[in-house]
């Protein structure tokens, strides 16, 4: 909660902790995340506000093992029994809280510079390796990233 209150004076103390610009009654826009990926340089076949979240959908089921009940919730997507049938009165509170920790603590860890793969747009990606000294070279790979990537071949 100390990151919350430390955003308060940037977002005020509204409803949204991301407010919308024009109104700040609406959370911020998926298009206002997207122009601010822009004017850091990555493009849309790079990266996108939605893919943040396509990205913690898989990071959560594949590498850390969440259950995806627990996941889809979290997102909040429908969540389907094993009949089709949509069931809205479970809310997993306890093992969402757990989840989201274990997210914390899985994005912390990408801190330590050893562990860390940079995700550069490609218009900056060779200018990026030319300064990256030998010891930089050493502690972090740097890897091109698209949003491609994600999609099957088949598709």
């Amino acid at each position: 909660m100390d990151v919350v209150h430390e955003l308060q004076p940037l977002t005020g103390h509204g409803l949204y902790l991301f407010p919308g610009v024009q109104r700040a009654a609406r959370p911020m826009s998926e298009n206002t995340v997207n122009a601010a990926l822009r004017r850091l340089g990555f493009t849309g076949d790079e990266m996108t506000g939605h893919g943040f979240r396509a990205m913690a959908r898989t990071i959560l089921d594949e590498v850390l093992g969440y259950r995806v009940e627990w996941i889809e919730h979290q997102l909040a997507h429908e969540v389907r029994d094993h009949n089709g049938r949509a069931y809205n009165r479970t809310a997993f509170l306890q093992g969402r809280k757990e989840m989201m920790q274990g997210w914390a603590d899985y994005l912390d860890g990408l801190r330590c510079p050893r562990d860390v793969v940079a995700i550069v747009p490609k218009a900056v990606r060779s200018s990026v390796e030319q300064s990256a000294g030998p010891a930089a070279q050493l502690s972090a790979r740097i890897l091109p990233f698209s949003n491609s990537g994600l999609k099957s071949k088949t598709e």
